[in-house]
């Protein structure tokens, strides 16, 4: 019978044997030679944290978890106050590349990497402060890893707390990560920043294409096109050329949501909600299933070029609306939303998108708003009393077509970042796990995010 030394070894050979193509097998599957199973305390510095308070007139920039998005994976925001007035949870002190991990609700993947420009602030205690060892471990590596599903999955199956759902630092300084040489680090942090800059250049396209839009619409609004005679109406200055209409002339019905229990939920057409009206638009990302019969589908069916309003929200989304686009198939709306059909005699519903997203629209409903303790609303009569700006249908169309041409970009756009996250995905997990090798130079350079 072997002693228990001899199994122990016999367990770690088989878990860690070489293989002949310069990988071995490891408890995390099989990785290069070269590469190294560490736990994130062996490769992480100790961090400080002081008292604010006790530097009661000096200002201090301060990031709690609201202030990073889990979109970009950045900070987007700090708060600044002096040491007297800094918040209990202010204590933890960051450095520049440190990595901030939120322990609360890991599912949301609060995470980011400080810049330059935080250096010495303070972060909120609900983050674990990873500062990465000097040439042992690359930050950006390293926060490439965090940041990756698995890892978050790992970390979901350990938080405790219904209502709060948490890890502890501990938790998270436990877990074990693939680490490869330094240069190999680097280099393929490099290689990710790379696409991560891709994907930033790409948003800040889409923002400016989209401030252009705006402002473009509301110079449509308000001047028209070309060169033309202006007159002073009840919405303002205008072309002279066109008309000032009330809503209720250029809509043939109005048509509140449907209202069924919760049990009629789950299988059926897509239920369009408050939240899929955005941007001018109506979509069905994330909408409900709802099940409902021949003659519902008929009465609440949403048509091409329906408009649909939200008329119960908060005070700042109350009136939200959005046209109905082609290509939804069968869909309904519930009964927080209004269902207008156009006059398309008189408008384009295209035409209408664009007057639903100019402040024209917005500051007209905010005056009809009616708040109440927990929501505002707006109703049929209130919407026909909206004045709208009418050009000729032919002047329409022209404006239409402009807006048209802005709003092909931005998609373009989109679907371009959408396929670079796709690499950046696929990259992730052959590069991070080592399925795909890097050379790294024979001087790395320090990879910034």
């Amino acid at each position: 019978m072997s002693s228990n030394g001899d199994t122990k070894a016999l367990s770690y050979y088989l878990e860690h044997r070489k293989t002949d193509d310069g990988y071995k097998e490891t408890p995390m599957g099989r990785i290069p030679e070269e590469w190294s199973i560490v736990s994130i305390k062996n490769i992480v510095e100790k961090t400080e944290q002081i008292d604010p308070q006790k530097q009661p007139d000096k200002y201090f920039k301060y990031i709690d978890v609201s202030s990073v998005s889990n979109e970009s994976l950045k900070v987007v925001s700090v708060n600044e106050f002096k040491g007297i007035n800094a918040p209990s949870r202010a204590r933890r002190i960051v450095r520049t590349d440190d990595i901030i991990f939120a322990t609360i609700r890991p599912n949301l993947k609060r995470v980011a990497i400080i810049c330059d420009d935080l250096e010495g602030q303070l972060c909120s205690t609900a983050f674990c402060v990873l500062r990465c060892m000097k040439n042992i471990a690359e930050p950006y590596f390293v926060f490439q890893t965090v940041t990756t599903d698995r890892f978050i999955g790992k970390l979901c199956d350990l938080q405790c707390g219904s209502g709060y759902p948490a890890v502890t630092d501990n938790d998270l300084l436990d877990q074990q990560i693939l680490l490869p040489p330094i240069s190999e680090q680097r280099k393929i942090a490099a290689i990710l920043g790379t696409l991560d800059s891709l994907i930033e250049e790409t948003d800040r396209v889409v923002a400016r294409t989209g401030q252009l839009k705006k402002g473009l619409i509301q110079e449509f609004l308000t001047e028209g096109m070309g060169n033309v005679e202006l007159e002073d109406t009840a919405l303002g200055m205008i072309p002279k050329h066109w008309k000032c209409v009330p809503f209720a002339t250029l809509s043939l019905t109005y048509k509140n949501g449907i209202y069924k229990h919760d049990k009629y939920y789950g299988s059926g057409y897509p239920c369009i909600r408050m939240y899929n009206i955005a941007d001018g638009t109506v979509n069905t990302i994330n909408s409900p299933l709802l099940n409902v019969t021949d003659a519902e589908l008929k009465e609440y069916e949403l048509a091409e070029g329906d408009l649909l309003i939200n008329r119960v929200n908060s005070r700042d989304l109350v009136g939200k609306a959005g046209i109905v686009p082609a290509g939804l198939g069968h869909v309904t709306f519930e009964s927080k939303n209004i269902r207008v059909r156009l006059n398309r005699s008189m408008i384009l519903p295209e035409f209408m998108g664009l007057f639903i997203q100019s402040s024209m629209y917005r500051n007209q409903v905010n005056k009809f708003v009616k708040s109440a303790i927990a929501q505002s609303t707006i109703n049929q009569d209130d919407l026909d009393n909206i004045l709208v700006p009418l050009p000729p249908k032919d002047e329409q169309e022209k404006i239409a077509s402009v807006i048209r041409e802005i709003n092909s970009k931005i998609t373009w756009e989109i679907r371009y970042r959408e396929r670079i996250e796709l690499v950046k995905k696929a990259l992730m997990q052959d590069l991070l796990t080592g399925r795909i090798r890097v050379k790294p130079d024979t001087i790395a350079p320090e990879a910034t995010p």
